[in-house]
């Protein structure tokens, strides 16, 4: 008797930490960038792997908006240059907080139809899916699609690791 109640106990609460985790890791997240507290968002926000993955993103939607043409190839290339520096400058602490307060020189890089656009009266609609036991997406809804973030799992919570822009 007493151990499948153990057993339902632990299944219990790994089933409680797969969903509370996620959201307490995006209000920590939230709460660091307000309070510009660099270590614990840090903690929360693994730097190089979110800047090598908005790179990507942005590099592969400017790819496919400039089409088939070579002067469009061109100037996706001249993009693709300028958008490493930008980028570093802008995935840190500072320009995230930056960008949460209306900054926008990451933001003008994104089209804006991909960004979520949550009315100024309410809080922007989350959906939260597990990818397997090690990755969890964070769903926001964006004009042209879901604008997603991707955290992974660590031992005591989540870190965010990439995005995915709407394609």
């Amino acid at each position: 008797m007493a151990i499948p109640l153990l057993l339902l106990l632990a299944l219990g609460a790994f089933a409680t930490w797969m969903v509370l985790v996620p959201r307490i890791a995006i209000a920590r997240m939230v709460l660091a960038i307000e309070a510009r507290d660099h270590e614990a968002l840090s903690r929360s926000i693994d730097f190089p792997r979110l800047r090598e993955s908005l790179r990507a993103e942005v590099s592969a939607s400017m790819r496919a908006r400039a089409g088939d043409s070579r002067r469009a190839a061109v100037g996706a290339a001249v993009g693709d240059a300028m958008l490493g520096p930008i980028i570093d400058r802008t995935v840190t602490p500072d320009g995230l907080h930056d960008l949460m307060r209306g900054g926008d020189a990451l933001a003008r890089l994104i089209p804006r139809d991909a960004l979520p656009t949550p009315s100024a009266s309410e809080s922007p609609d989350l959906r939260i899916r597990s990818q397997g036991l090690r990755e969890v997406h964070v769903i926001l809804d964006s004009p042209s699609g879901d604008f997603r973030l991707v955290f992974e799992r660590t031992a005591l919570g989540l870190r965010l690791v990439g995005v995915r822009l709407p394609r």
